[in-house]
């Protein structure tokens, strides 16, 4: 399952720390994918926030959420990067961080969400 994670910036993700230690990705880049991806933005790489998380939950940053239309009840798959080559394009081509911009849906990839604006609202 996923959770919406506000401590995270928008291209971490936060898996549980069994996982992270499993695979020993910690610090490393993953591909998320929203099932079916219908546009650019349901196929993201997020870098693993370490050291992980105690529950069995993936949280995602909310900066992402609308871009990958996550209603938190679909699948979602994670896919591992197994070389440095594959984890330099997932810092370049698949960061939503410095991917701003979606060229096919002509708008911002990373929009702020009624949610978001309240939890700054708050903050402040």
């Amino acid at each position: 399952m996923i959770v919406p994670d506000a401590s995270l910036r928008s291209n971490q993700i936060q898996l549980p720390a069994h996982v992270v230690k499993k695979f020993s990705i910690q610090n490393q880049w993953i591909i998320l994918n929203r099932m079916p991806s219908l546009q650019p933005g349901n196929f993201i790489a997020l870098k693993v926030s370490s050291p992980g998380c105690e529950y069995d939950c993936f949280g995602i940053p909310l900066e992402v959420v609308q871009a990958m239309n996550a209603d938190f009840h679909d699948e979602y798959n994670l896919y591992l990067v197994p070389n440095a080559l594959s984890q330099a394009e997932c810092a370049t081509i698949l960061n939503p961080e410095s991917q701003l911009g979606c060229f096919v849906m002509q708008g911002p990839k990373l929009t702020p969400t009624q949610d978001m604006m309240v939890c700054v609202f708050c903050q402040i």
